[in-house]
């Protein structure tokens, strides 16, 4: 085992389960089917959250199950990270928050702060993407969870369902 003690695991755990609704609720800047359709690179950046969205949710599956998978883990993490940072960043043109996008406005007002906080989730991802065993996978994970749901948390408009 990683070392890590049972007080380390449940803190974990329970940073995950407050962090998780926040990436994986109602949407991940996607589209909930009121209002306009998403076009252009407003498309393109909700199609690509979708897809951390979806590798978020397989590393919580397998972390959850007695089945644990480290290829799961590692190979999803792997799909976050290749996401991360400056590709991440392609999608978010000054001015791309027109309906139905969650972005708001402090993107490009605390672009730097912005660009420090996609870093840190490629950073993070690729931590996840190398640790081995179920208890250092899952205090990876709540690390790179909450560096999303941080960034959620400042750059993204909230729902009040959520």
């Amino acid at each position: 085992m990683s070392g890590l003690s049972p007080r380390t695991v449940q803190r974990t755990l329970i940073a995950c389960a407050i962090t998780l609704p926040l990436i994986t609720g109602a949407s991940v800047w996607a589209h909930s089917g009121d209002g306009p359709e998403p076009t252009g690179i407003v498309k393109e950046r909700m199609e690509a959250m979708k897809g951390l969205k979806d590798a978020l949710i397989a590393i919580k599956t397998t972390l959850g199950s007695d089945d644990f998978d480290q290829q799961i883990v590692s190979e999803n993490a792997k799909k976050i990270s290749a996401a991360s940072g400056a590709p991440l960043l392609k999608f978010f043109p000054q001015g791309s928050n027109e309906a139905p996008s969650e972005a708001l406005d402090n993107i490009w007002t605390d672009w730097e702060n912005f660009k420090i906080k996609a870093e840190l989730l490629k950073t993070k991802a690729d931590a996840l993407a190398v640790a081995e065993g179920k208890e250092a996978s899952m205090a990876a994970f709540g690390e790179m969870a909450q560096s999303c749901g941080g960034c959620h948390k400042t750059y993204r408009l909230q729902k009040e369902n959520q």
